[in-house]
């Protein structure tokens, strides 16, 4: 049975803003439903404007599996291409999109790593915070 396991299920942003992609997001056995969308109170946010504030959500039920839900969205909501008008049980590696820009790669499986692009990222920024610390701490020592 899909979901009901006792283990988390994730999300791999593939597609949206350029700050966004490759991030690993987590939808944990502790919780059974999740919001998606532009609002501070989702579950995960997404800083797009083609996604809605209350855009999707995910309902985690025990024995049947992982359902995505759209919420009434104005710009829809995807999977592998298909709009979905009320509810759809995901399969591992199926493909979400939200409005025009935002796209995720469901996983009901461990763990995935978290994309190079992040990582790289990630690297970058950390490189470019401890050059402006030592450039700061340059200016109160010499």
């Amino acid at each position: 049975m899909h979901g009901f396991r006792g283990r988390a299920q994730w999300l791999v942003q593939r597609a949206g803003s350029f700050w966004e992609r490759g991030r690993v997001l987590e939808f944990p056995p502790s919780i059974n439903e999740g919001t998606l969308g532009r609002s501070f109170s989702c579950t995960w946010r997404f800083n797009d404007p083609t996604v809605s504030r209350l855009h999707a959500a995910f309902v985690r039920r025990p024995r049947r599996g992982v359902y995505l839900v759209d919420l009434g969205s104005r710009r829809g909501t995807f999977v592998n291409g298909r709009r979905i008008g009320g509810e759809l049980l995901l399969m591992d590696g199926d493909v979400i999109r939200l409005g025009d820009r935002v796209s995720m790669e469901f996983m009901d499986n461990p763990p995935p790593v978290e994309a190079p692009e992040r990582v790289w990222f990630r690297r970058a920024w950390w490189l470019t915070v401890g050059a402006a610390v030592l450039a700061l701490a340059s200016l109160f020592v010499f």
